[in-house]
């Protein structure tokens, strides 16, 4: 079921008040409205959850969080306690998730134009964002890219490719050690 949800959701067949199932044509009807139409955004799951962040709808990158709740059928908007330091919306971006954090790295910005090299961490439990390198990029960081991919292993994040302005298409690998984080 878990899998149903999760390709549904990253392909924007959630866009209603149902949840299809692919094998078996079954329906649950879902509490609450889920995020709108959404495409090049996150899906990650923790926490007996599913969260949806960023992504475009055709005419935005947004940067809403949504929570899912599979036991309950109920989508929630997730909050963070510091608004005012969040992602900024964007679109082809990294991703990750442990089952107490998501990550994302990079992507394209709402203008169109800049490729973002930023890092970020939501804490789950207690719903704040952590941004590093938002102000100024440190010389031993990735340079910006869109498309690249990351996965978490052993406390670090482990970042390949992507599309840069400097190389296009790249083949670079990055790790990027949580540990005192």
């Amino acid at each position: 079921k878990a899998w149903v949800l999760l390709v549904a959701l990253s392909i924007g067949l959630v866009s209603s008040k149902k949840l299809r199932q692919w094998s078996g044509g079954a329906e649950i009807t879902l509490r609450d409205s889920p995020p709108g139409p959404r495409q090049l955004s996150a899906v990650f799951r923790a926490q007996n959850s599913v969260f949806i962040w960023g992504g475009g709808d055709g005419t935005d990158n947004l940067n809403s969080l949504y929570r899912f709740n599979p036991r309950d059928s109920e989508w929630t908007i997730v909050k963070s306690i510091n608004e005012s330091r969040i992602p900024s919306a964007r679109a082809r971006f990294a991703y990750t998730s442990s089952d107490t954090h998501l990550f994302i790295f990079g992507g394209f910005a709402s203008d169109g134009i800049t490729s973002l090299c930023d890092l970020w961490i939501f804490d789950i439990s207690n719903l704040r964002w952590t941004g590093y390198g938002t102000d100024t990029v440190p010389d031993t960081w990735p340079s910006p890219r869109l498309g690249a991919v990351i996965t978490l292993h052993n406390n670090s994040i482990y970042l390949f490719g992507g599309q840069t302005v400097e190389t296009g298409i790249a083949e670079d690998n990055w790790y990027y050690d949580l540990t005192n984080q």
